[in-house]
């Protein structure tokens, strides 16, 4: 399966760089969006349920922006997936749905 990447720009020190902080940013946003995810479905206070989701939508366009210098900067790649796999993905997800 082919992979979609960029030529990755090289860090050789050892301290703290961009790679390493971009890094902390995106696993601290994952966790993040997860509470938020689960703040807003448990809100019965209107006022705090839309609170929460801007909080949450503006910590996606950050875990957004920080995968897209990851991946401009060769840090990070993505794998292809193929129409076939796509399609046995597409059928569990529709079984799942008619067990439901």
């Amino acid at each position: 399966m082919p992979k979609i990447r960029n030529e990755e720009i090289s860090v050789t020190n050892e301290e703290v760089n961009d790679k390493d902080i971009l890094n902390d940013i995106l696993f601290s946003d994952n966790y993040l969006s997860i509470i938020y995810a689960s703040l807003i479905n448990k809100a019965s206070n209107k006022f705090l349920k839309d609170k929460f989701d801007e909080l949450y939508n503006y910590i996606k366009t950050e875990e957004s922006e920080c995968l897209n210098t990851m991946f401009k900067c060769g840090w990070i790649s993505f794998n292809t997936a193929f129409e076939e796999e796509i399609s046995n993905v597409l059928k569990e997800a529709k079984n799942f749905l008619e067990e439901l």
